[in-house]
């Protein structure tokens, strides 16, 4: 059976507010990212958007893989703060 024209009227408005509460949270996200300071912002973009792993980003910066999963760990914690306010 197909379904009612106002039942895939409902779906397109779903699917669009889903749409508009990904974009506010991507804005939201990016504002977040850029309350990081360079240093935070140059290792997130690295792991997570130039998918680097954290002994390569090592290897780069010269930085112990260590110290970069530290650091790591203690922005997406300041990120799920920022995020939640």
């Amino acid at each position: 059976s197909t379904p009612s024209n106002s039942s895939a009227a409902s779906d397109v408005y779903k699917r669009q507010e889903e749409q508009v509460a990904y974009k506010l949270l991507l804005d939201k996200l990016h504002n977040c990212l850029s309350l990081l300071t360079e240093e935070e912002q140059e290792l997130i973009y690295a792991l997570f958007f130039g998918e680097k792993t954290e002994r390569e980003w090592s290897a780069e910066t010269g930085i112990p893989q260590k110290t970069i999963n530290n650091r790591k760990r203690k922005i997406l914690l300041k990120l799920k703060a920022l995020l939640e306010n």
